[in-house]
């Protein structure tokens, strides 16, 4: 994400390529979230809270990203 500096893409007028990052470093977060809800089940309920999930399961762990172009 920081690599990617999504802020500096938007300044250059490059919104999709800002898009994709946002949206790729949300799907890793949500993912991650789900990996570690067993072992940290409260940091993985804020986690998705902030991404204004409800509770995943390890079935909805799909890295596709049709829904987030």
């Amino acid at each position: 994400f920081q690599n990617n500096a999504p802020w500096q893409l938007i300044k250059e007028d490059k919104k999709v390529e800002a898009q994709i990052v946002c949206s790729v470093s949300c799907n890793i977060v949500k993912i991650l979230s789900i990996l570690i809800s067993l072992i940290l089940p409260v940091f993985a309920k804020e986690l998705q809270q902030q991404l204004n999930r409800n509770r995943e399961l390890f079935s909805q762990a799909n890295p596709s990203l049709r829904h987030h172009l």
